[in-house]
């Protein structure tokens, strides 16, 4: 009977670390691909005029190692959250402890914002072998993500026109 039950563990042991990877795994499918500034499409900035919609001024903290590039992605969309953000840049990590970004005339309307440490400058989210993340992140509003990335409505925020939105946001 204890064998028996000392196999059960195990199994289950083992069914719980596959099922943690594999959220991970997914997490990092998809936040891999958010932060690709090749993919930003960016229509609604050349339909308004210069001093129109609002500003974000973004600043990341915490970066450590200093090397690398830090990747942002802004998305508009709860449909293309993590998948396709409409602006998005890659700014260099080299010798400092924190990234500065603004951007002006953005449309009114409810936002995310999503990061990372792209240390390797490979472009991906790198994640270990248990999918433990190997490079830091964060989310507007700091969210901390578990188990996977955080829902829209957690990072989501909304901007109306000539607003000046400030981020102060650490990576984890």
């Amino acid at each position: 009977m204890n064998i028996l039950r000392t196999r059960l563990q195990f199994i289950l042991c083992i069914f719980f670390i596959l099922s943690l990877f594999t959220i991970k795994v997914v997490w990092a499918t998809q936040h891999e691909k958010c932060c690709d500034a090749s993919k930003a499409n960016t229509p609604e900035l050349s339909q308004l005029k210069e001093g129109e919609g609002a500003t974000f001024e973004i600043k990341i903290n915490r970066i450590d190692p200093k090397t690398g590039h830090i990747r942002i992605a802004i998305y508009n969309d709860p449909e293309n959250w993590l998948k396709k953000p409409v602006y998005a840049a890659i700014l260099s990590a080299e010798d400092t402890d924190e990234v500065e970004w603004t951007i002006h005339n953005i449309p009114p309307g409810s936002y995310a914002l999503a990061c990372f440490h792209d240390r390797d400058m490979s472009g991906d989210f790198y994640m270990g072998i248990l999918g433990i993340n190997r490079e830091r992140y964060c989310f507007s509003h700091n969210v901390q993500a578990f188990f996977g990335p955080p829902h829209w409505d957690q990072t989501k925020f909304d901007v109306e026109d000539h607003m000046i939105k400030e981020f102060n946001i650490r990576l984890r």
